[in-house]
């Protein structure tokens, strides 16, 4: 499944959680692609990528996507709750993660922008805070 813009500019497609959404995008599935759109606001995680009781989550790409403001973590990857099942090679690419003086003071959470499992790739270096470029 892809959830993308139709145009692939990712400032075209704003999905805003205005910090009462926790996740916008909860991927729970293998072979999902969230590419070129920006996610803003979410209370908790704009994007919450994890296993489940039906087996691991594979292939999740995060493309162009541009994340402002979250409340706790950016991107968010966890095994099932038992490690039993794990969301393995994902990639996070050409994306970029931004915190504004206005989402300093909604932070709820840990400050980390994108905690990376070692079974994931991200690409490009990071320019200031967290970018993915």
């Amino acid at each position: 499944m892809t959830l993308r813009s139709a145009s692939g500019n990712r400032e075209a497609v704003v999905l805003d959680g205005n910090y009462i959404t926790a996740e916008i995008i909860q991927i729970v599935a293998s072979n999902v692609t969230v590419a070129d759109l920006s996610l803003q606001r979410a209370r908790h995680h704009p994007i919450h990528v994890m296993s489940t009781d039906d087996g691991n989550t594979d292939n999740t790409r995060i493309y162009n996507v541009r994340i402002v403001d979250p409340g706790q973590q950016a991107i968010k990857i966890n095994p099932h709750e038992a490690r039993i099942y794990f969301p393995d090679n994902g990639l996070v690419a050409c994306s970029h993660i931004e915190l504004t003086d206005a989402g300093r003071e909604r932070r709820s959470g840990p400050s980390t922008g994108v905690a990376i499992p070692a079974e994931w790739t991200a690409t490009g270096q990071g320019t200031g805070s967290s970018a993915i470029t």
